[in-house]
């Protein structure tokens, strides 16, 4: 596991931040978001909170968000919001196959 400290700014984003500032957070948070892992591996991020000015709208308690990532300058599509049960269920399927 790898511990980020850009994720804290993105936490400072719930406070009170000059529009610089918080432009500056913004725009390396969609670049991060661009990025498309190695062949094979996955990216997960696990937040308390997400910006509403990144474009995944309203995000519920312990609701999972999937985005795919379409390459540096590129953005992001939303693909998918799962409940935790959702998730869940996904996982008991999965399991279930083995």
């Amino acid at each position: 596991m790898q511990i980020d400290p850009f994720w804290y700014d993105i936490y400072r984003l719930s406070g009170s931040l000059p529009a610089a500032e918080r432009r500056r957070i913004l725009d390396s948070l969609q670049s991060r978001l661009e990025v498309i892992p190695p062949r094979g591996s996955n990216r997960v991020i696990i937040a308390h909170s997400f910006p509403n000015e990144i474009g995944l709208g309203q995000i519920s308690d312990m609701e999972t968000v999937i985005v795919r990532p379409l390459g540096r300058g590129n953005g992001y599509e939303m693909v998918s919001k799962l409940s935790l049960s959702e998730l869940i269920n996904i996982g008991t399927y999965r399991y279930s196959m083995i």
